[in-house]
């Protein structure tokens, strides 16, 4: 009963941020989906919601993973918004994450329950004419899940509420929907590096096209700080290994 109540009252508020959406035929009217966007402000989330609820009568989520930065100032900012966590994740459409690699289980969990998933490949505001570089998760929950992959690019919504202001400013955006991406040619065989990198790249391209950005020549984010953690616990086990053959003999 809350969500209806939300669309017809702070949806109609977001909408008029929204000054075109161009593409909505591409998105898919049954069956879940996710939509990987770029991410330029904090107001992209509100945006691409709208959007979504007023044209398919549904709600999007996005997978949120609390990290304060000293740039999270304003009224929509996660540091707001988290000091009113239920409210937050129950009406605002959140998937909380709640351990660092849980984001592909979470959105696993979520496309089962037949909900629409909304992330931000680059993963931090970007408000420069390149995209970031991105990371491979959006590629990883698309093969898993073996749901559509929607790109969307959104341009000008850093006008709206830019990074460090307090309250967003009357500009108005623009979402440019893309058509569906389908993997079926890797959906049977176990994602490795190699096949992530080319299925993020295909996502990314799209998605520069739709946003009027470049599509980044960097490599592909992949975090080393749980590999030399393993490494590290490995070392561990081995030296009380010698240790306790030593203490034995």
């Amino acid at each position: 009963m809350v969500y209806p109540i939300l669309k017809r009252t702070l949806g109609v508020y977001f909408g008029l941020y929204l000054r075109k959406a161009n593409g909505i035929e591409n998105l898919p009217k049954n069956g879940p989906f996710i939509i990987a966007a770029n991410h330029e402000s904090h107001f992209d989330s509100f945006l691409l919601g709208t959007l979504v609820a007023f044209n398919l009568n549904k709600q999007l989520f996005f997978l949120t993973r609390f990290k304060p930065r000293r740039s999270d100032k304003g009224l929509f900012s996660k540091v707001t918004l988290f000091m009113v966590r239920p409210l937050f994740i129950n009406l605002f459409g959140c998937v909380p994450v709640l351990k660092k690699g849980g984001a592909v289980d979470a959105c696993k969990s979520a496309l089962r329950k037949r909900k629409i998933i909304g992330i931000y490949p680059e993963g931090k505001r970007n408000q420069s004419k390149t995209l970031l570089a991105p990371r491979t998760g959006v590629a990883a929950m698309a093969l898993l899940s073996k749901a559509p992959v929607i790109p969307a690019g959104i341009v000008g919504s850093y006008k709206i509420f830019p990074i460090g202001a307090f309250l967003p400013r009357f500009k108005r955006a623009v979402i440019n929907v893309g058509k569906p991406m389908r993997f079926d040619r890797y959906y049977n065989k176990t994602p490795n590096r190699k096949t992530l990198e080319k299925v993020t790249h295909q996502i990314m391209v799209e998605i520069g096209k739709l946003c009027g950005k470049r599509c980044p020549r960097r490599p592909f984010h992949f975090s080393k700080k749980p590999m030399n953690k393993a490494r590290r616990c490995l070392r561990k086990l081995r030296t009380l290994s010698r240790f306790r053959k030593k203490r034995k003999s």
